[in-house]
């Protein structure tokens, strides 16, 4: 499994080094760029009123309930989403359009076609196989011998307050009340009441 995934991992890297190192030289990735293009063209359904040099109330042109705040400078919007991918909103979008800022300052590096280049620039090189192994004068590793413990084995887990037994058809008793059938009373049954019956009575 381990030899697998090396594999995996040497191949991917190099595809992703060749793929990376033929882009284009426009530093955003491409898939960014049409992201931020497809937001970009729903700038239009939005006002926005600045606050000061950074903050901005964005509201919807046609549903006023939907309104933002948006904050260029921490890179925030009430919308969240900014802070979730990392891309800017509709909503801080529309702020930038306002004030004729550019879109490429508020992407993150991690989007940046040189910090992909400088992740996959490390090379997982091939390994030949076991035939090809030098030998050393060490005895191989064994697995560790095994010891049995004394006592017949455990075959069942302890289960919890509550859970299901093996059968999947009764429940733990644990807080289960017990009332009695007899006198109708709670915290014993039938076997231990002290009320007689009334077949012995009889």
């Amino acid at each position: 499994m381990v030899e697998e995934i090396r594999t995996y991992m040497m191949e991917r890297w190099a595809t992703n080094r060749l793929r990376f190192e033929k882009l284009a030289d426009e530093e955003v990735l491409p898939n960014i760029r049409r992201n931020i293009e497809k937001t970009n063209s729903y700038i239009n359904m939005w006002l926005v009123r600045m606050f000061d040099e950074h903050i901005f109330e964005v509201r919807h042109l046609e549903n006023s309930v939907e309104k933002f705040t948006v904050n260029l400078k921490d890179r925030v919007c009430s919308c969240r989403r900014w802070e979730l991918t990392g891309l800017p909103c509709v909503h801080s979008l529309s702020a930038m359009k306002s004030r004729n800022h550019e879109v490429d300052d508020y992407i993150p590096d991690y989007y940046r076609k040189s910090i992909y280049v400088e992740f996959y620039k490390p090379v997982i090189f091939p390994v030949n196989g076991s035939n090809l192994w030098v030998r050393t004068e060490y005895p191989d590793v064994m697995p560790p011998t095994y010891r049995k413990m004394p006592g017949r084995p455990k075959k069942r887990r302890n289960l919890e307050q509550g859970e299901i037994d093996g059968s999947d058809r009764k429940m733990r008793r644990n807080g289960f009340i017990v009332s009695c059938s007899r006198c109708k009373k709670q915290g014993h049954n039938k076997l231990t009441c002290k009320v007689p019956s009334t077949t012995q009575a009889s």
